[in-house]
């Protein structure tokens, strides 16, 4: 479950400004998740199973059921299978008398399911503006990661109604798909689709449209940094959008265009973690640049549920006959 507030006017250059060190800051700092079977040990004898995902130069990528993904240093620990583990290793704690069984039931589930994460989400903002009445947001996100994959599936819903007049009505649906090369390269695909029932921006004559409009962005980027606290990537995308506007006018609309994109997560102290995925739209002809970023801070909060601050920035994407946004929230999150 979450909620977020969104402020508007004078607020909005307040927070851009503090969005803005952020990003210098994660640029210049600047993991990730999926499941298995194995024993990570480290030198000092401690010992936590679960599955190594992948190793990045001098650092192992490790996933805990209990303590989720663990950067390690090769230097500091080995990777066994749990066939290969001595019989002196730590003795397994017997079960309390009268131990629930759902304990164990739970666990079973939480090991079928482990491979991968999801989010369900309700978000309800405030507006600082004496028009807005009501406003609505459900958002939904499923992922998992491989030793050379990740894979994102993300569904977003948001509705507002200002003195009962329907301001936004907007469904988007998107996928992640990045599959990692040699020597640091990776290739990924992007695509969108998205449905909006109360667009406004065709001008005067037309106060309300609607919409439906679809992305295919297929990139190549590189991994500039890779530590056990920090990720930055970066590369090139070319980009085919679809746009139709279906009521009151008919209109189809398509475009080819090229992008750069930066990806950087950074694990920061008591357990929160900064990510942010931003590209810039180098369209051809006359028409302005676009702008399309992302920006979330993250807190679990024990199993299920966590904490998160996200800003969302689009202009110009990819078409002036696309919604614009601006947005701050803060969300409470219910994970699995």
């Amino acid at each position: 479950m979450a909620v977020a507030w969104e402020a508007r006017g004078s607020f909005i250059g307040s927070h851009q400004a503090i969005m803005v060190m952020l990003r210098v800051l994660l640029f210049f700092l600047t993991g990730l998740v999926a499941a298995g079977a194995e024993v990570l040990v480290y030198h000092d004898g401690d010992r936590v199973q679960g599955k190594l995902l992948r190793r990045e130069g001098g650092v192992m990528v490790f996933l805990s059921p209990r303590f989720g993904e663990i950067r390690v240093g090769a230097a500091e620990a080995e990777v066994r299978g749990e066939e290969a583990m001595p019989n002196e290793s730590l003795p397994e704690a017997s079960p309390a008398p009268g131990a629930p069984v759902l304990a164990e039931e739970l666990a079973s589930a939480s090991r079928w399911w482990h491979p991968w994460k999801g989010r369900v989400g309700l978000s309800l903002q405030w507006l600082r503006d004496d028009s807005s009445d009501e406003d609505l947001a459900v958002e939904f996100r499923l992922e998992r990661e491989w030793a050379r994959d990740e894979l994102r599936y993300e569904l977003h819903y948001s509705r507002k109604l200002s003195n009962d007049v329907l301001n936004e009505d907007i469904w988007r649906g998107s996928a992640y798909w990045r599959h990692v090369l040699e020597n640091r390269f990776f290739t990924l695909y992007n695509p969108l689709l998205e449905w909006d029932r109360s667009f406004n921006g065709l001008g005067p004559q037309i106060p309300e449209a609607e919409y439906g409009f679809t992305q295919q962005q297929l990139g190549l980027g590189y991994e500039i940094v890779t530590t056990e606290w920090a990720t930055l990537r970066a590369g090139v995308a070319e980009n085919w959008v679809w746009l139709r506007i279906m009521d009151p006018v008919q209109i189809d609309y398509t475009q080819w265009f090229e992008s750069v994109f930066f990806e950087a997560e950074l694990d920061l102290p008591k357990g929160w973690k900064l990510r942010e995925r931003g590209q810039l739209y180098l369209y051809r002809g006359d028409m302005p640049r676009g702008w399309d970023n992302t920006l979330e801070l993250t807190k679990r909060l024990g199993d299920l549920l966590s904490v998160t601050v996200r800003h969302e920035y689009r202009i110009n994407r990819p078409s002036l006959q696309v919604s614009d946004y601006n947005k701050l929230r803060l969300l409470l999150g219910l994970d699995f």
